[in-house]
């Protein structure tokens, strides 16, 4: 194992702060998630965030460095957020500013293990991000969609309360009219990509 400085390793204890931060925050998402695909994508998401912090603890540990034991308070600014849609896209600046994080660490530290969970971390980080994002523009849509729908229904029922006045001032018509249909908006089953699925960056053996 590469001997690494006392910055390099106060940095990589910041970064399992975020670590554990984006676990806590996929754990509350989950239990949360009104969809079954949704939930499943988020799982998987923070099983693998409980592997890079148990990764990361190691490699700490393994090098006789202090190891933190708190997680980033950005945690509480996330799921308290209001909002759901809100709350994906707070979470999803976060996996981004942790993954910018893990790839600057993974520019200078030379041990090559260390470098290859620092580019997954980067990786992994990059398409939660990603799908946050994606599932918090889906999210917002559908509920527009059903304020619009609500309004256009409530404007319905208006003008058929004002016409049944206006019939008892003139003479009874035969004329039909056609039913109010709603359009439901779906989701779609979009899913978050395991690390399987996706394309492992291989930094060059120095």
């Amino acid at each position: 194992m590469a001997e690494v400085d006392a910055q390099t390793l106060e940095a990589l204890n910041a970064l399992l702060q975020d670590e554990r931060a984006s676990v806590e925050v996929e754990v509350a998402l989950s239990n949360g998630a009104t969809e079954l695909a949704e939930r499943d994508a988020i799982v998987t998401m923070g099983v693998e965030e409980v592997g890079f912090c148990c990764s990361l603890h190691e490699y700490l540990a393994a090098s006789g460095a202090f190891v933190t034991r708190h997680v980033n308070g950005i945690v509480l600014t996330i799921i308290s957020t209001e909002h759901y849609d809100e709350r994906l896209h707070a979470f999803a600046t976060h996996q981004r500013v942790s993954g910018e994080r893990a790839l600057e660490l993974g520019a200078i530290v030379e041990d090559y293990e260390l470098r290859q969970l620092l580019a997954r971390i980067h990786e992994a980080h990059e398409q939660s991000a990603l799908w946050s994002e994606n599932r918090a523009s889906q999210f917002a849509s559908s509920h527009l969609l059903v304020f619009r729908a609500a309004g256009s229904s409530s404007g319905a029922e208006a003008q058929e309360t004002a016409g049944e006045g206006e019939a008892d001032q003139r003479p009874a018509r035969d004329d039909q009219y056609g039913e109010l249909a709603e359009n439901e908006a779906g989701w779609s089953g979009d899913s978050y990509p395991s690390s399987a699925n996706r394309e492992t960056y291989h930094p060059e053996d120095e």
